[in-house]
């Protein structure tokens, strides 16, 4: 587990500044010393963030180009905490276990000529 946290400086629905930081309420109040009293900080280690991305009721986006130069937002997905990984990666190796298993049984069943 790590002591810190990267957590951006949200102003006027847009990512100005990305800090790492040990404590909320000092990424906070940078923040605010910053920007100003509406500015505030969010949080963002699992999240694959940039400076210019926006935050909207407590979402992610980034504004891309889409068909013709017209701008389009796509928001950002949370990315896995390491315990969320692990719990994953465990489930895939026991959904592939029990497939190798059944394999192994059909191969032994025809091999025996019990098909």
């Amino acid at each position: 587990m790590w002591c810190n946290q990267i957590f951006s400086q949200i102003f006027e629905g847009k990512i100005q500044n990305i800090i790492v930081c040990d404590n909320y309420e000092i990424a906070n109040y940078l923040a605010r010393c910053t920007y100003g009293d509406s500015a505030v900080a969010v949080d963002t280690t699992l999240y694959p963030v940039t400076i210019g991305d926006l935050y909207e009721e407590g979402r992610f986006y980034r504004v891309l180009l889409g068909e013709e130069g017209t701008p389009q937002k796509q928001e950002i997905q949370r990315n896995l905490s390491e315990s969320e990984q692990v719990k994953q990666l465990m489930a895939e190796s026991e959904t592939v276990t029990e497939f190798m298993v059944e394999q192994d049984y059909r191969l032994a069943i025809m091999e025996l000529g019990l098909s």
